[in-house]
C-alpha cells in the first residue's frame, strides 16, 4: 500500500528522531512546502533556521518578534476549517491558528501553530505590542538559544516602544534599565562587554548574572542565582 504526507507552513524542529522519516520511503509520497525543517528538506519555501519561539523552555511556541520566520508561511494556504476547530459553525472558512485567530491578519502568514497580527516590532519578544522589562528578561532567559547579542541590542534600542510606533526611540531607554537593576554604568558595561566578546560559556554566565540583577535585585538580591560560574561583577 502507499500513502501521502503533505506538510505546509509548519515547524518541525528539535525532535529526538528525524523530523520526517519512513521505513518504506518508496511507498510514501511526501510533499513539504513553506516549512521550517531541522536539517532541511527539499521543497518550495522551506527553511532550516532556528525558529525563535517566545519560550521553548516553557512551551510557548509562538514566534517571537525577532524570529526569522515571520510572514514566511504559504502565501496561498488551501486548508479549510473542516473540523470547525473554533466552534463558530463555519466549516468552509480558512483554518484558524491554535488560538482560534484568523490566519490572514496582515500581508503574510507565519509557519507553525500561531499567527502574529499586524506590524511586528522586532524587539517585542513576548508579542504583547510593547517593548518592556519582560521582553528583556525573556531574551536573557533564552540567551544564545535562540537569541543573540544583536537581539539584546535591539531590545535595548527599542525599550519603551509600542508596536504601533516601531520607530519610537524608547521612552525609558538604557539609563532606566541600569537604574532599575541597581547597576552602575561600569557594571552594565562589564556585563555587556562579556556578553558581546566573551567565550560562549562566559556569555551564557554573564547573561545569567545580568538576568539575576534585572529580575531579583530590585531593590536587593539576597539569593544567589543558579549560574554556571562566579559573579563577573564580584558583588556576591
Amino acid at each position: 500500500s502507499s500513502g501521502r504526507l503533505d506538510v505546509d507552513s509548519s515547524i518541525l524542529w528539535d525532535n529526538t528522531n528525524a523530523e520526517i522519516g519512513d521505513d518504506s520511503p518508496s511507498t510514501l509520497n511526501v510533499t513539504v512546502v513553506y516549512s521550517d525543517v531541522d536539517g532541511g528538506y527539499t521543497g518550495t519555501g522551506n527553511q532550516n533556521v532556528t525558529p525563535g519561539f517566545v519560550s521553548q523552555s516553557t512551551g510557548d511556541y509562538r514566534l517571537a518578534g525577532t524570529s526569522a520566520l515571520l510572514d514566511d508561511g504559504n502565501p496561498s494556504p488551501s486548508s479549510i476549517d473542516a473540523s470547525d476547530v473554533d466552534d463558530d459553525g463555519n466549516t468552509r472558512e480558512e483554518a484558524p491558528d491554535l488560538d482560534h485567530e484568523a490566519r490572514r491578519q496582515d500581508d503574510g502568514i507565519e509557519p507553525g501553530a500561531y499567527e502574529i497580527a499586524g506590524e511586528e516590532c522586532g524587539a517585542d519578544v513576548d508579542g504583547d505590542d510593547d517593548v518592556d522589562f519582560v521582553d528583556l528578561v525573556t531574551l536573557l532567559a533564552d540567551y544564545d538559544d535562540p537569541y543573540t547579542f544583536v537581539d539584546l541590542l535591539l531590545v535595548i534600542a527599542q525599550y519603551g516602544c509600542g508596536t504601533t510606533d516601531p520607530d519610537c526611540p524608547g521612552t525609558e531607554g538604557l539609563d532606566e534599565i541600569i537604574k532599575d537593576a541597581g547597576l552602575s554604568d561600569a557594571d552594565w558595561k562589564t556585563l555587556i562587554d562579556c556578553i558581546e566578546t566573551g567565550t560562549t560559556s562566559e556569555q551564557i554566565n554573564c547573561a545569567c548574572w545580568l538576568q539575576h540583577y534585572l529580575e531579583d535585585c530590585v531593590p536587593s538580591c539576597p539569593n544567589l542565582p543558579d549560574c554556571p560560574d562566579d559573579d563577573p561583577l564580584s558583588k556576591h
